[in-house]
């Protein structure tokens, strides 16, 4: 549920989800900012949600169905704007379905993310359009993936952009527990 990380590095931390990418985040516990005493998400509480994430064309791309709900602190930024925001003011069993804008997502595509580099920096291995790649740099600790989009004899397009950068999304919300 969030930017380039998914650190996927989209700044954004996932714990307790695994996402179709194949990334599987593991779950730890979130320490308690706010203790929750009325019973509604408010900011500085710790929620423990269970979701279902489609695209507009009702294709699934993530969900907690079969796993543990994620569980995230409100107000950290942890998950992405639209998604945290939705969830304040619900109680414990509460449902709801939301649809949130690129700009309340991921963000909007940026043609800056969108790279060529020379084929010899790719170390040996043959790129082929649509490939996902790790891409390590000096200022986050772990990869971020890549996608190829171009291939030409001497240089390579690759897209920084998060794969659903752009798109609207539609999330079914359950608010499991909030602390």
């Amino acid at each position: 549920m969030t930017n380039h990380e998914h650190t996927h590095n989209d700044g954004h931390n996932h714990e307790g989800h695994s996402h179709d990418d194949g990334h599987d985040i593991p779950h730890t516990t979130v320490k308690v900012k706010k203790p929750n005493t009325s019973g509604v998400v408010e900011d500085g509480n710790v929620v423990r949600i269970h979701y279902t994430g489609t695209l507009d064309s009702g294709e699934t791309f993530d969900s907690s169905k079969g796993r543990e709900p994620i569980e995230f602190v409100i107000g950290e930024h942890n998950v992405i704007p639209g998604f945290e925001q939705a969830i304040v003011g619900m109680k414990k069993g509460d449902k709801k379905s939301i649809v949130l804008e690129s700009k309340d997502a991921y963000g909007d595509v940026n043609p800056q993310l969108r790279q060529e580099v020379p084929r010899q920096a790719l170390s040996g291995i043959e790129p082929e359009v649509g490939m996902v790649l790790a891409l390590q740099h000096p200022m986050t600790p772990q990869p971020i993936p890549v996608k190829v989009v171009d291939v030409k004899t001497e240089t390579v397009t690759i897209d920084m952009n998060h794969p659903l950068a752009g798109q609207r999304l539609h999330f079914d919300l359950e608010l499991v527990e909030v602390r």
